[in-house]
């Protein structure tokens, strides 16, 4: 190679310069290019991830293949039991009981009993509850349960306006 590269002759070496660095510009472009390809679609990605409300825990595999669904699964039947202002989530629903959803009205919630639940309000990440917390929901905020070890026993308080 280093042969053939001292026969050329000098205007030769100076087109294949001028390519070689035309070349480099463009390779240059099209990285550029693509990082803002990529920002675009990262937040593309994100903002169809806190627009989707969906069921169960989200993995990056996952969520490529639902990105696009915007279907709703209308669901019957309820996860918990009431017994006065106690509610009790059995750990044996099935996950897909545990929608996105939101309430009519405000709420004030204790936690009494339950191990590995966690509670996810609408553009946060989910937070796990322990026996003694509480916290409030406002009404019309989207919210989820997220399924924990055992049954959840909550103190559930309607707020009305």
């Amino acid at each position: 190679m280093l042969f053939m590269y001292e026969t050329l002759t000098q205007e030769t070496l100076k087109r294949l310069n001028s390519v070689m660095k035309r070349v480099g510009s463009l390779l240059k472009s099209m990285i550029e290019m693509q990082l803002e390809i990529s920002q675009v679609d990262t937040i593309v990605i994100l903002n169809q991830i806190n627009s989707r409300q969906d069921t169960g825990p989200v993995d990056y595999l996952s969520m490529q293949k639902n990105l696009a669904s915007r279907e709703v699964v209308v669901i019957s039947g309820k996860p918990y039991t009431d017994l006065n202002d106690i509610r009790i989530f059995d750990v044996n629903e099935d996950e897909s009981k545990f929608v996105w959803h939101r309430d009519k009205e405000d709420r004030k919630i204790e936690v009494l009993k339950g191990d590995g639940w966690q509670f996810q309000p609408e553009g946060c990440l989910p937070f796990l509850l322990k026996p003694g917390d509480h916290f409030y929901i406002e009404e019309n905020e989207y919210h989820r349960l997220i399924k924990g070890i055992n049954n959840l026993q909550i103190r559930m308080t309607r707020l009305y306006k």
